[in-house]
């Protein structure tokens, strides 16, 4: 909270009662009705990078109509870089109370992936990924968050899916 108060104090944000939405890797928190902050605690370079390519990416595909989360423009969205810590800002987004659409939910991802495939930025490489959370659930420590069954489940589940690697 105190990087959301530093930069209220300067002009550039305002803050309404803010309240905690999620607290996982990132720390999300609506700070008026109309901006989320997400923020990254302990972000070093890596961390930084990975929510600037989040704003860049989310602009793009924002700007060619992808259905996405759009930055703010005012709030500047950032990131915004305060000691350790390390700020996004986003459009709120209510949420949906009703069923999904599963055909428009499809048709709004295959877009998201088309306009992907115009993005000269740099994406992660997913594969990279895929590989360290595997190597992860080899470890004795992952079994402390999951049960014998989702842990058993999810080394099977990514022993199958590597295969995929190779098409």
């Amino acid at each position: 909270m105190e990087v959301l108060r530093r930069l209220s104090s300067r002009g550039d944000l305002t803050l309404m009662k803010p309240s905690l939405l999620k607290d996982s890797n990132h720390v999300t928190i609506r700070v008026n009705p109309d901006v989320v902050a997400r923020v990254l605690l302990d972000a070093d370079e890596n961390g930084a990078a990975m929510l600037a390519r989040e704003v860049d990416v989310s602009r793009h595909l924002a700007e060619r109509g992808a259905p996405v989360t759009r930055p703010t423009e005012k709030p500047e969205s950032g990131p915004h870089r305060f000691d350790q810590a390390c700020v996004t800002f986003w459009q709120y987004e209510s949420t949906i109370d009703s069923d999904v659409d599963i055909a428009h939910a499809v048709n709004s991802l295959n877009l998201v992936h088309q306009e992907l495939l115009h993005y000269s930025g740099d994406l992660p490489n997913f594969w990279k990924s895929a590989d360290q959370t595997y190597q992860q659930l080899q470890t004795p420590n992952s079994r402390q968050f999951l049960s014998e069954g989702d842990h058993r489940f999810l080394k099977e589940v990514f022993k199958r899916f590597h295969h995929l690697k190779s098409l």
